[in-house]
């Protein structure tokens, strides 16, 4: 499924640039340079809103997670993992995956 979804992403993407390369071949001529800045600026950008949207949330997790220093290296692991953290951790690191077999 994946696979399928990013072939038609690259497929309409590659018409979309076929497109604005034939119609406005100054425009992209200019843009081109700068695609790079626009598009880590853009990631950042939505990393900072999601980040600040969620601050207030993480930052209670960590105090409740940073309490229980007398347990045991799993039983931290365990607590960390199974709260809003871990939901943090998993999601990032799906997001990751999905990225790297999205190619």
């Amino acid at each position: 499924m994946v696979s399928i979804l990013s072939y038609v992403g690259r497929c309409c993407s590659n018409l979309l640039g076929s497109y604005m390369h034939s119609a406005f071949p100054a425009v992209v001529k200019i843009v081109i340079p700068f695609a790079p800045l626009f598009a880590v600026l853009a990631a950042s950008l939505l990393a900072c809103c999601v980040f600040s949207e969620n601050v207030v949330r993480l930052k209670a997790s960590m105090v409740a997670v940073t309490l229980q220093a007398d347990l045991s290296l799993m039983a931290h692991a365990h607590i960390v993992l199974s709260g809003e953290i871990g939901v943090v951790i998993l999601s990032v690191l799906l997001v990751h995956i999905a990225g790297f077999f999205a190619g």
